[in-house]
């Protein structure tokens, strides 16, 4: 679907990820390196961010997904990519409930910009952050 940002750099971290719950985990680590502070405000939403949209994989699309990290450059926000092979689109935050469905109003409140991208394999779900510097 995707593997470039809009500036047409090819992603600095990509990795697979299965169904497994340390999923989530190992993305954090992978995108740590692009982070420019590890404890600023943006690097914690950013791994925030980035469990979240994972989680989302792990526990509702079916097959493999893809973790893609643009790290930040002047004039270019820092891009996440979580891709997955379900054709189901996921659900909008303001549909969440008690059970769950907290994971895109987390993203929509901590990106400066977000979104899905439906293809007839999938969907990649992004985020961007740095976008208002």
């Amino acid at each position: 679907m995707s593997g470039r940002d809009r500036a047409g750099r090819r992603p600095d971290v990509s990795i697979e990820i299965g169904h497994d719950q340390l999923e989530p985990r190992r993305a954090r680590v992978a995108i740590r390196p692009l982070l420019e502070a590890e404890d600023s405000p943006t690097s914690e939403a950013i791994k925030l961010c980035t469990s979240e949209l994972v989680s989302n994989v792990v526990l509702h699309a079916t097959g493999a997904g893809t973790v893609r990290a643009w790290r930040r450059e002047l004039h270019t926000p820092f891009r996440l990519e979580v891709e997955d092979h379900d054709l189901g689109r996921p659900h909008s935050p303001r549909e969440a409930s008690c059970a769950g469905g907290r994971g895109l109003q987390i993203v929509d409140q901590l990106a400066d910009a977000w979104g899905v991208d439906m293809s007839t394999s999938g969907k990649v779900v992004w985020a961007e952050f740095g976008c208002r510097d």
